[in-house]
């Protein structure tokens, strides 16, 4: 599979698929329920979309990937740019780290790719990381209504080209099949990793602005979808509240190890799972942090952007952070994160206020993918 996936990531680079973090949606989930404390792990981490982006927001990351080519482009980047990440060649099902070694575990749309199944992979996630630690996993939703429609497409055109061929009116072409993948539904994710020994804290279909923009481009009708998208993808973000965000493109899965005796959240310190909250919270942390803060982690409360933009691209410019008052320089590749305050570069990675701008201001940047 690797040779595959080289492939891929040789045709893109690392500064358009930085730019592309929020084409496929989850980064509301990652900074919510991602940890502050210890090492995180993105397993399956390609040209290092994440890695870089949540290095530079204060968390301790590792990038895990199959592909050689995919490493290479990740750390000639970071060496033109001066950043210290860690990326590692290795399959997620072998991962060469020690047992309950890691905090936080990202997966996105990679465990879906093994023939055998997804539970390797997630037995593996479940060996690294700590007791209580948190693993986000998601794959292509089985109900995406992209899929149903082409899956019905395709069935169409098989049997057409059964019935020319039998007519000795069509010979079939021999095709290489170039990635394989399985599509999951939400409940079939949260079996597997509750299977795999996890307990899972929120679960959800995302993202239905991917299988709309999917489907316009299958029928090379993106021209059209750039003139409508003013009204429509609000009213795709406004359905995304609704109970048809099941035919959403991804399904999501946040759990975690489960323990007797975990790690907090908030502090790492070690305290018995609370039901109250979805993720660990010790006793100390219950009582000192922000009952605002505290609110937003229990259990159904609900995951979502705070704002949302369109097709804009990152821009360095000049700010006054919203929490110090210091003037600052942006990103050149990050531009505001994703957030709808300007934060400068120390208050960005204050572990307090990193999780206040998860959580209280999150804008969702959507853009094509070129």
């Amino acid at each position: 599979m690797s040779k595959e996936w080289d492939d891929v990531w040789f045709s893109r680079t690392v500064d358009r698929e930085i730019q592309m973090r929020d084409f496929y949606s989850g980064r509301q989930y990652i900074l919510k329920y991602l940890p502050r404390n210890g090492t995180n792990l993105e397993a399956g981490s390609g040209l290092g979309r994440y890695v870089f982006y949540l290095s530079d927001l204060g968390f301790n990351i590792i990038g895990i990937d199959v592909s050689l080519q995919g490493l290479i482009s990740c750390k000639n980047w970071a060496g033109v740019n001066k950043c210290n990440n860690k990326f590692i060649c290795a399959d997620v099902r072998s991962v060469p780290l020690p047992d309950n070694s890691i905090s936080g575990y990202i997966s996105l749309g990679v465990i879906e790719h093994f023939k055998e199944g997804p539970e390797d992979a997630l037995k593996e996630a479940n060996r690294i990381l700590k007791d209580g630690g948190i693993a986000i996993i998601s794959t292509p939703n089985r109900y995406s209504f992209h899929t149903i429609l082409l899956s019905q497409i395709n069935k169409i055109k098989l049997l057409v080209k059964f019935l020319l061929s039998s007519l000795s009116l069509y010979k079939p072409k021999v095709s290489q099949e170039i990635l394989f993948q399985y599509e999951y539904s939400v409940k079939e994710l949260v079996d597997f990793a509750r299977n795999a020994g996890f307990e899972v804290i929120d679960y959800a279909t995302i993202s239905l602005k991917y299988p709309v923009y999917a489907l316009f481009k299958t029928f090379n009708k993106l021209r059209f979808l750039r003139k409508i998208k003013g009204f429509l993808f609000p009213f795709l973000d406004f359905l995304e509240q609704t109970p048809l965000r099941i035919f959403g493109g991804l399904s999501l899965v946040i759990a975690y190890k489960k323990a007797k005796i975990v790690e907090c959240f908030f502090c790492s310190k070690l305290t018995m799972p609370n039901s109250q909250f979805s993720v660990p919270v010790c006793k100390e942390c219950s009582k000192n942090i922000s009952s605002v803060i505290l609110n937003k982690y229990k259990r159904g409360k609900k995951v979502s952007f705070h704002t949302h933009t369109l097709f804009s691209l990152e821009q360095q410019t000049t700010g006054k952070c919203f929490f110090c008052g210091k003037k600052y320089v942006s990103s050149k590749y990050f531009g505001d994160y994703g957030f709808s305050v300007s934060v400068c570069p120390d208050c960005r990675k204050d572990p307090e206020i990193n999780i206040k701008l998860a959580n209280f201001y999150l804008k969702e940047v959507w853009r094509e993918y070129s």
